[in-house]
């Protein structure tokens, strides 16, 4: 004996499903088929390097987008011979998700670019001391490198 409703199988004796209260078959119900097949993930971007594809995950995650990224944890986007079926990530998207991930990506890029006519310094003034700091200190403190007192000229015969 089967529910028709719920599939439980009961004992012979039996008449209604404890479950759902429904009067009870000789037959299992066939299985339920999900007539909703879901769609494919599309292929929407391709990072150019590891902090791209950070940023950009952090904003599909913050606006709850259903995402993966294909080669994700296969080896790295810069080391070794670039070869675009291994190497190359890309950004896949769920159909549903997919205007407002497009927006979303645009958008980021967007900010990233640079105005016309106008030019981005590399690095700021703090920046910069900081680095001259830094290269003066560890040549001072170079490991291996002694310094020697200089020992008086002794003739040599």
């Amino acid at each position: 004996m089967f529910c028709p409703k719920c599939g439980t199988e009961y004992r012979d004796g039996f008449s209604k499903c404890s479950d759902c209260g429904s009067i009870l078959v000789n037959e299992p119900p066939p299985p339920k088929q999900n007539k909703k097949l879901e769609k494919p993930p599309i292929a929407l971007y391709s990072p150019t390097d590891e902090l791209e594809l950070s940023m950009i995950r952090g904003l599909l995650d913050a606006d709850e987008i259903r995402y993966f990224v294909l080669n994700d944890y296969f080896g790295s986007m810069r080391v070794g011979p670039q070869i675009d079926l291994i190497n190359k990530k890309t950004i896949m998207v769920a159909p549903e998700d997919i205007g407002r991930a497009k927006e979303l990506i645009s958008s980021f890029l967007e900010r990233q670019l640079p105005e016309d006519g106008e030019e981005q310094e590399q690095y700021t003034i703090g920046q910069k001391l900081r680095m001259i700091f830094e290269a003066m200190f560890f040549w001072w403190f170079v490991p291996g490198r002694k310094r020697r007192k200089k020992q008086p000229d002794t003739p040599r015969l």
